[in-house]
């Protein structure tokens, strides 16, 4: 159904923090990279297409990474 592709198996609620770590990841790129938010999105498309890992998974990486 098209309402378990959009989840993609996780909660409504999860999904919320997850879109929430997202953007904080994008805000970061912004900043530190002084890219658009478009920009910042894509980066993220892209770095997880090349790591295999899903979008929240690359903003969770992103900011252990940059906030140490």
């Amino acid at each position: 159904s098209k309402t378990k592709e959009k989840t993609a198996g996780t909660a409504p609620a999860a999904k919320s923090g997850e879109r929430a770590m997202i953007q904080q990841a994008k805000e970061l790129l912004m900043r530190s990279n002084h890219i658009s938010e478009d920009e910042a999105h894509k980066y993220l498309l892209r770095t997880s297409m090349q790591s295999g890992r899903n979008l929240f998974e690359t903003a969770q990486m992103i900011l252990l990474l940059k906030n140490k």
